[in-house]
């Protein structure tokens, strides 16, 4: 049986979700939640190098949408699929959701389990965590948040929450912090997804100061001596000051390294049919950034960017794995 280990939750300011989340642990009713926060290690495989690849993905959780709430267990297939076929090294997971038993239940539970059993003949398999950033399945019968899927033990995790939030419809922004174990040295990867609104303090966003602290305060306060990866659904433009705040922190965005003039469009914003093979993706939103003075960007690609047939009849049934495209990217840290 795999090893648990609780993460910690650092609020960095008092807020409503403060009260939320404290009241969510007392009540504790729904069981597709009962491991919520807890490190879910299946191995204690280590990282041997020389590269690490890693994907980011925003999963759609479908919360307020009948369709892509009913399509929902066919796209957590797609993915699946795409994890087995591939087999990253790690998978960093944005608008993962936690419904109840009748429903969804727990994804990332049911996506690990799914991808493990796949390859138990291989004798691989991941390991996972999972933290809430929004809403509570205990309180709603839904909440969404941030996960790691990794081949390696995960040693350690914390879950911070971002000082500035949104507040025209309050908001709860995380950053998850999951090192897994390696060989000559381990590697942070920090999961995070900023907000989409337009709130701003002063005449900045809401956003821009939350790539800030992630840049400039939660990444350094790791030390900086492990080789970090930064996966997620920035809700900025490429040329936005969100941005900017990574790359003048040393960040490097690993698909722009990789392919300089590619658009890499990974969002299809409003207006999406989910059904239709035809739509393209219109914006580039989400990124990989690597920070590690010494590692080098080695390949970096989109992944999950086009519909597939689910009617594995003569009809066809054409669904997208999400309103999002995955970025996948992987590197040669330093010491490997």
């Amino acid at each position: 049986m795999g090893r648990v280990m609780k993460t910690q939750i650092i609020h960095r300011v008092p807020s409503f979700f403060t009260i939320l989340t404290t009241f969510s642990v007392l009540v504790s009713c729904n069981p597709c939640n009962d491991r919520a926060g807890e490190i879910q290690n299946v191995n204690s495989d280590v990282f041997q190098g020389p590269e690490f690849t890693v994907v980011t993905f925003n999963m759609l959780h479908g919360f307020g949408n009948g369709v892509n709430d009913d399509t929902l267990d066919d796209r957590l297939n797609l993915v699946a699929r795409e994890i087995i076929y591939t087999q990253p090294d790690a998978v960093v997971i944005q608008e993962a959701s936690v419904t109840s038993m009748k429903t969804h239940c727990n994804i990332i539970e049911r996506l690990a389990n799914q991808v493990n059993d796949a390859l138990a003949g291989e004798g691989k398999s991941y390991n996972s965590i999972y933290a809430r950033a929004n809403g509570s399945a205990d309180l709603m019968n839904f909440e969404e948040g941030s996960a790691v899927l990794s081949l390696y033990e995960i040693t350690s995790s914390e879950v911070l929450v971002y000082r500035h939030n949104a507040t025209w419809l309050p908001e709860s922004r995380i950053a998850l912090r999951v090192t897994v174990r390696g060989d000559a040295g381990d590697i942070d990867l920090f999961g995070t997804h900023l907000t989409n609104l337009e709130d701003a303090v002063g005449s900045e966003l809401v956003r821009t100061l939350q790539a800030r602290e992630l840049a400039e305060e939660i990444i350094p306060a790791r030390g900086n001596t492990n080789p970090v990866v930064v996966g997620g659904d920035f809700n900025a433009l490429p040329e936005s000051a969100a941005i900017n705040e990574m790359i003048d922190a040393g960040a490097v965005d690993m698909f722009a390294n990789q392919n300089p003039t590619a658009d890499g469009y990974t969002s299809f914003r409003d207006e999406f049919d989910i059904a239709d093979p035809m739509e393209e993706p219109c914006e580039r939103i989400d990124y990989l950034f690597m920070i590690d003075v010494g590692g080098v960007v080695t390949e970096s690609t989109l992944v999950l960017d086009t519909a597939q047939d689910i009617d594995p009849g003569p009809m066809e049934t054409w669904l997208w794995a999400s309103d999002h495209i995955g970025v996948k990217a992987s590197f040669r840290p330093s010491g490997y």
